[in-house]
């Protein structure tokens, strides 16, 4: 099965930021944010042969940013209905003033190919986003109860890369975030979504394929 969704398992205006959780950070930064001098493009490419390495550590990239990412012994996927559901988890302490990135959704040039994997980036959207392509759709990212959409205009790519550990390929579309520090305490960060376009079935042998993953983040002094 084409692996359409890689779990690593945070844009600018330098300060400009989105809906504040009370009390507890984390905002969810606008797509044109830069934080640490990085944009989501610069993200995606950097943690590429992380994502399609299943999250092997040995391919976890050096950033400014903690990487949110499941452990690689809590994937497991599950059916409901005409749904296939892809979870994954993870604990991770970090110290205070850590920002984060959270790669969600990616899929890439490795063979087999999905369809007609775009060459530009003006694209992506459509190859995504559209019905009768990928059909993402209801992306969100949860933090400490806080629901931010995500759409659009966090999906960066494709981007170029050194050949991907999932076969090969060299390019890569990434739907993710950059997440401001958390404060000092324990927090909840998820997201969600699923693909239900006409391209997923003949893929991954089920009408939709949806992901549901969250992380527990503990921030230390």
């Amino acid at each position: 099965m084409k692996r359409f969704l890689s779990f690593a398992t945070a844009l600018s205006l330098s300060i400009l930021v989105g809906p504040v959780v009370a009390g507890g950070g984390g905002r969810v930064l606008p797509p044109n944010a830069t934080p640490h001098g990085y944009s989501l493009a610069d993200m995606a490419r950097a943690v590429a042969l992380f994502t399609t390495s299943f999250n092997d550590p040995d391919f976890y990239p050096d950033t400014p940013f903690q990487i949110l990412y499941a452990d690689a012994s809590s994937f497991a996927f599950d059916v409901e209905g005409d749904t296939l559901i892809e979870s994954g988890s993870n604990t991770i302490t970090v110290k205070a003033g850590t920002a984060f990135y959270m790669p969600m959704f990616n899929i890439d040039d490795s063979p087999p190919i999905i369809g007609n994997f775009p060459t530009r980036s003006r694209d992506a959207a459509g190859y995504v986003f559209d019905e009768d392509q990928l059909g993402l759709e209801d992306a969100e990212v949860v933090v400490d109860g806080q629901a931010t959409e995500i759409g659009a205009a966090y999906l960066v790519g494709p981007v170029r890369t050194p050949p991907l550990n999932d076969g090969g390929g060299t390019h890569i579309i990434t739907l993710g975030v950059f997440i401001a520090p958390l404060s000092v305490g324990t927090h909840t960060i998820s997201f969600s979504g699923e693909y239900t376009g006409d391209l997923v079935g003949p893929a991954v042998g089920s009408p939709n394929f949806a992901a549901d993953f969250t992380y527990t983040v503990r921030v230390v002094p």
